[in-house]
């Protein structure tokens, strides 16, 4: 429409002032001196779900009774205030809010930029989770090294005794070095949680995994549990890694032992498919 035209009209366009603050994407509002909302662009309409013919006293939009900066300096009054703005629909949204004095009409009014911090909320909580996960993996590896140093004179002295044991010792000591290479296991896995490490994917033929579970559930379970492992035939090869795949085995195993799942005999068997 040409300048021609709105005169003749009688409609006068929106100056480019109006329209950039009309389309701003920060919310915006003016407060009279009584703290009544006399005009808001539209992204503070669509923040707090208010109608724009409303007018309401802003103090509508506080969990208080009270503006937040009426108390403050000068000085102060220029800071940004961090508050809960209580929407027409009930939610509560975390807004940043500067206030600025302007005159208009001959009157002050008090400008209120009002900037929505919700997805800065949440990018800060996943910093701060980060941070103390860093904090727990820098803890777990002190403890880890700790325990590896416990444990390693421990298994060492269990296959010395082992080689000088007795028949009735040796199931004993079977199930002592069990527990202690359980516990080494998970020494390993918080040095890996601890290091941020991957798990070591490798191709493992099931066949030879299995004889090494067989191997070591024989010397760990007590001669009264009989252990069979039958391996089906042309058993394709795993993609796993070997120490975590052998832990979650044990682990099954073990749990197998205790859940009183053997035959009458005392025989304990698997396969698998």
């Amino acid at each position: 429409m040409t300048s021609t035209a709105s005169a003749r009209s009688g409609f006068s366009p929106p100056s480019l002032a109006e329209v950039s603050l009309e389309q701003a994407p920060i919310g915006m509002c003016w407060l009279d001196a009584e703290g009544r909302m006399v005009a808001c662009n539209l992204a503070f309409a669509a923040l707090t779900k208010c109608r724009r013919e409303e007018q309401p006293l802003f103090t509508s939009f506080l969990p208080g009774t009270s503006l937040p900066w009426t108390n403050r300096s000068p000085q102060e009054a220029q800071a940004p205030v961090e508050c809960e703005l209580l929407t027409r629909d009930g939610a509560r949204v975390p807004v940043t809010l500067r206030v600025r004095r302007v005159q208009y009409g001959g009157r002050e009014l008090e400008l209120l930029l009002v900037e929505d911090v919700t997805e800065l909320r949440k990018v800060q909580q996943h910093v701060a989770t980060a941070q103390r996960l860093e904090s727990v993996g820098v803890l777990a590896g002190g403890i880890a090294h700790n325990l590896n140093n416990t444990l390693a004179p421990v298994i060492l002295g269990l296959d010395i005794l082992r080689d000088k044991a007795t028949s009735t010792q040796l199931p004993m000591l079977n199930d002592m070095l069990a527990s202690a290479r359980r516990a080494a296991g998970l020494v390993t896995q918080l040095l890996m949680f601890a290091q941020r490490k991957a798990l070591k994917l490798e191709k493992l033929e099931a066949g030879r995994l299995l004889d090494a579970l067989s191997r070591t559930l024989t010397h760990t379970f007590p001669e009264n549990i009989e252990v069979n492992i039958i391996p089906a035939r042309n058993l394709p090869p795993l993609l796993g890694d070997d120490v975590h795949l052998m832990s979650v085995l044990l682990n099954l195993a073990h749990n197998a032992r205790f859940g009183k799942r053997c035959h009458a005999a005392g025989r304990a068997s698997g396969g698998t498919r």
